[in-house]
């Protein structure tokens, strides 16, 4: 499956859905276990589009992997829907969300995952 030339959609029914644009066919369909609307999905850069993350209605961050359609990471730091994903294209391991909780935080990767106001590794950039 090339990933390179995909595009990713969101659902309302909780699922991730990876389109061949050009051939107009579905390549997969990733159910999330989101349980609310997904709202935002990003490919992260520098991954060959082999990985996304989704954000959701649900309050959650969550990171999955194309090819096997697992879920790897689960962020559970936001309190209100989370509307939307950023990330940088130098830079495949950083990931940041913003909620209607009023916050923006930071997601490192390659960490493990604590949610708490003081963890480096879900950091509130902005409230």
């Amino acid at each position: 499956m090339n990933l390179e030339t995909s595009l990713c959609l969101g659902q309302m029914i909780l699922n991730a859905i990876l389109w061949d644009p050009l051939r107009r066919h579905k390549k997969c369909c990733i159910k999330t276990g989101h349980s609310g609307n997904i709202f935002s999905v990003k490919f992260l850069p520098q991954t060959g589009d082999r990985i996304i993350a989704t954000a959701a209605a649900d309050a959650k961050v969550q990171i999955h992997t194309v090819e096997t359609q697992e879920t790897s990471q689960i962020y559970k730091c936001h309190i209100g829907r989370v509307k939307r994903l950023a990330t940088a294209p130098d830079t495949p391991y950083m990931l940041w969300s913003a909620s209607e909780d009023g916050t923006i935080r930071q997601f490192d990767l390659r960490q493990p995952h604590t949610c708490n106001t003081n963890s480096k590794n879900c950091k509130k950039m902005y409230s």
